[in-house]
């Protein structure tokens, strides 16, 4: 149940609008914003770090950062 909840909270953080300020961002540097989150609010987790893996892979394919359909980023 609370893996389940964290889970929860892992995502819809990572999934997370980022602000104007920050669009036109690389794969990379959004990346690493996910891996800050991590370590900031989940404690380094795996299962974040994991989601946070993920995501870049989708980026350098993509060009878009999740499922929120976050677009535009350049695939480094």
């Amino acid at each position: 149940m609370v893996k389940a909840a964290l889970s929860a909270l892992v995502l819809s953080a990572l999934l997370a609008p980022l602000p104007a300020s920050a669009q036109g961002r690389t794969c990379s540097g959004r990346d690493q914003v996910c891996r800050e989150e991590c370590v900031r609010n989940y404690r380094n987790s795996t299962q974040c770090n994991r989601t946070c893996d993920g995501r870049k892979s989708d980026c350098m394919s993509t060009g878009c950062w999740g499922k929120t359909n976050q677009c535009g980023y350049q695939r480094s």
